[in-house]
């Protein structure tokens, strides 16, 4: 069978190409290590499946916003929508990412005024809206940044997910 584009795939075909490639990766990843000892016979490991993460937001293109994330089904108050690590930047790049079209992924850093950070991943996406109905949390994880999305209030499917950058980025 031939695959079809992808926006003509229901959901249930993409899940079995998902569930192909996890299962490829953790066959591989676990099918078995050779033994300490001379004569030992190799073994095989146990298969774990890997689990699908299901968000409940979907990538779109916002008319005159560029890409952002829509709500794909109804999100309680206070409900821990998605996270995300970052990379850490000194200061004097910073000038070079507000240039950009990263420029929305920029975060001041909570500790260290001689860096900045910048949202990897979907977080990436969220537009600014003066009256957000989201907010950002940082939290140290070792010795890496994460930035978590909360939604502040409660969210209908097909609302777009928004930040208060802080600053107008249109200006």
């Amino acid at each position: 069978m031939t695959p079809s584009p992808r926006s003509e795939r229901d959901g249930n075909e993409l899940l079995s190409d998902i569930e192909r490639v996890t299962r490829k990766r953790t066959s591989r990843a676990t099918s078995g290590r050779k033994g300490s000892g001379a004569g030992e016979p190799r073994r095989r490991g146990k298969r774990v499946a890997v689990p699908l993460i299901v968000r409940p937001y979907q990538v779109t293109e916002i008319p005159g916003r560029g890409l952002g994330l829509i709500a794909c089904t109804s999100i309680a108050r206070r409900t821990k929508i998605d996270d995300c690590f970052t990379w850490e930047l000194p200061r004097p790049d910073i000038k070079h990412v507000t240039e950009t079209v990263l420029n929305g992924n920029y975060f001041e850093h909570p500790v260290n005024a001689q860096r900045g950070l910048i949202a990897i991943g979907h977080v990436s996406l969220i537009n600014h809206d003066p009256d957000p109905n989201c907010e950002w949390r940082m939290l140290q994880v070792h010795d890496r940044w994460m930035i978590e999305v909360w939604s502040i209030r409660r969210l209908t499917s097909g609302e777009e997910l928004t930040f208060d950058y802080g600053y107008d980025p249109t200006a």
